[in-house]
């Protein structure tokens, strides 16, 4: 387990340059498929460990993660998750006071099932309650009203 954001970035970077960069000595060609999969490999090796922060439900780990994509959000114009983002972090560094900084970065994950490695995002979980609630009103079919709701 990582300590660190660096260390993870220091790692994954290290195991894609060592175990996957080595290349027959013949083949000087620029290979532009080679490093395409290079590239992939490595943010999905990121995107792997960002999945593994939010199962042990490593607020901090999280928080730090939004920063490294940031610039990979602004490079292929994901505008909404790139604002999203900067929000994040600046209200975090600049905005909220050290107290509410902490609940924002602790409160990112739910762990329904108490068991270790069992966290959710909580935007993840807000969707699973969407999905449900609209089977249950669609279900209610012509008598949807308020009245239908309350009981």
């Amino acid at each position: 387990h990582v300590q660190s954001f660096e260390q993870l970035k220091d790692l994954a970077e290290d195991f894609v340059d060592t175990a996957l960069a080595m290349r027959p000595f013949l083949q000087e060609t620029d290979d532009e498929l080679y490093k395409l999969n290079h590239r992939l490999l490595f943010h999905l090796l990121l995107y792997a460990d960002l999945r593994q922060c939010i199962r042990d439900e490593n607020g901090h780990a999280i928080v730090e993660h939004w920063k490294f994509w940031l610039p990979l959000f602004l490079g292929t114009g994901r505008g909404n998750y790139s604002y999203e983002c900067v929000n994040l972090i600046a209200n975090l560094k600049a905005d909220l006071s050290e107290e509410t900084a902490y609940i924002v970065t602790s409160n990112r994950t739910v762990n329904l099932q108490g068991k270790s490695g069992h966290g959710q995002a909580v935007d993840v979980l807000g969707e699973h309650y969407n999905r449900q609630l609209k089977s249950v009103l669609a279900g209610s079919g012509p008598n949807l009203s308020i009245e239908h709701a309350k009981h």
